[in-house]
């Protein structure tokens, strides 16, 4: 029921469902959102660590979480991301919450096993 609650678990979905780090999360700007000739939207920006481009459609539920915040950022991002260390305090509380004793960190979002789903779908099209 708390806004800042609502907003980290928002924010953490969205990084599980595309596989965007926090900086890359933090960096989103609407010039990364674009509609390609599948008339999709599609983040389309290039990975902090590696540098190289990446392509992500936006399935329903980030794209549910897009719409939710979009414009909410400043200076042309895409969402209000609280501070690194901000965030880490709010996900221990939420999960403390909801009876999960497992550490929840930032970075197992993007590592999800759902994101490597996606990942390795994609891979398999490709190859078809």
């Amino acid at each position: 029921k708390k806004p800042k609650y609502e907003l980290v678990r928002d924010l953490f979905v969205f990084c599980c469902f595309t596989g965007l780090s926090y900086c890359e999360l933090y960096n989103l700007s609407d010039d990364n959102i674009r509609t390609y000739f599948d008339d999709h939207e599609w983040i389309h920006i290039s990975r902090q660590k590696t540098t190289v481009l990446s392509e992500v459609q936006l399935l329903d539920i980030p794209k549910m979480i897009y719409e939710k915040y979009k414009g909410m950022g400043e200076g042309g991002k895409v969402f209000p991301v609280p501070k690194y260390s901000a965030i880490l305090g709010t996900i221990k509380k939420i999960m403390k919450l909801c009876g999960i004793e497992k550490e929840v960190t930032w970075h197992i979002g993007s590592h999800s096993d759902f994101s490597f789903s996606l990942k390795f779908r994609y891979l398999q099209i490709l190859a078809a």
